[in-house]
């Protein structure tokens, strides 16, 4: 498999909002979710890991904490992406992500569809509203897999950290609700919203270790994450006109780590490997050409070049100086 690696793009603050508290495997989830999904002002998962991977002990129960970033290696690398943003190309890439993927309004948690019921946002998703596709699958997907959702206008106000504590360990994945907010961070995708698709790819990694935690049954797992693999090659394909959004992010690692997973250190036998291995290419290649096809049927690129020329180098150079 081809290495690539992802980041959506570079640090604009040290802030980071947690929504909610679980467990500490719950919390690596969170973390994850927070630093690729709720910002489209990044900072390297590397970053992420340095900080600690248990919200629970930063988050007050107004659930909107300040997350301090302290340690002397994390103020230098801060400010080396500190240093990108003050360019003024930087403003460019900002609006180019917010297209793709998420504003800043929305990064900061104050998106229009982070603001209203999630029936209503489902309303205007299947009115054919990107965004809206966007944060209703992201919510349904999140849900699927702690029984809580992450935006604060859906989360019981009552429910004190403990109670989602509780809740999410007890929380039992919903593959039906999975696959259905999945559908929809697709086809946001597929209408423009390309940041549906890592969306897509984040939180199954959070329903593939919930899954081998609860001890699902083998071929649910295994069918689990050949659906995962299948949209992480899609992730690959659908940026690989734009390579400078593809930092930090290595799949080779995503399928060795998700091997380990589900089948321990010592991994699955030989024959297992190869069928594994090859049921994700066949996957992948159907959802390769359904991608293609729905773009196609839309009058749209499937693999689009949205990072003019004249950015290119500046995050080639971010990248090779900042990582």
């Amino acid at each position: 498999m081809k290495k690539v690696i992802f980041i959506l793009l570079a640090l604009c603050a040290v802030v980071v909002f947690v929504l909610w508290s679980t467990t500490a495997e719950e919390s690596q989830s969170v973390t994850e979710k927070v630093s690729f999904s709720k910002s489209a002002k990044q900072i390297p998962e590397s970053l992420v890991k340095q900080h600690g991977n248990n919200p629970a002990n930063k988050a007050d129960e107004s659930n909107n904490p300040k997350l301090e970033l302290n340690s002397a290696n994390q103020t230098k690398e801060l400010s080396c992406f500190e240093k990108y943003r003050q360019k003024p190309e930087w403003k460019d890439i900002e609006a180019i992500v917010g297209s793709i993927y998420m504003s800043g309004e929305e990064a900061a948690g104050e998106g229009v569809y982070q603001q209203i019921p999630l029936d209503a946002v489902k309303s205007y998703a299947d009115a054919g509203d990107a965004n809206a596709m966007f944060h209703f699958g992201s919510e349904t997907m999140w849900n699927s897999s702690f029984g809580l959702y992450f935006n604060p206008i859906n989360q019981n106000p009552g429910n004190t950290t403990k109670e989602r504590q509780e809740k999410a360990q007890q929380h039992k994945v919903d593959l039906e609700a999975f696959h259905k907010g999945a559908n929809y961070a697709y086809r946001a995708a597929v209408h423009g919203k390309l940041g549906g698709i890592l969306e897509v790819s984040l939180v199954s990694k959070s329903v593939l270790r919930k899954m081998v935690r609860s001890q699902r049954q083998r071929e649910d797992i295994e069918e689990f994450l050949i659906h995962r693999h299948a949209y992480l090659n899609l992730l690959e394909q659908v940026h690989k006109n734009d390579s400078e959004l593809l930092l930090f992010f290595q799949n080779d690692e995503e399928i060795k780590g998700d091997l380990t997973m589900v089948y321990g250190v010592v991994g699955p036998d030989s024959d297992t490997l190869e069928r594994i291995k090859t049921d994700i290419d066949e996957r992948s290649l159907k959802l390769r050409e359904r991608w293609e096809s729905d773009r196609l049927s839309l009058g749209l690129e499937p693999y689009p070049d949205v990072i003019p020329e004249r950015l290119d180098s500046l995050l080639e150079e971010m990248k090779n100086e900042c990582r």
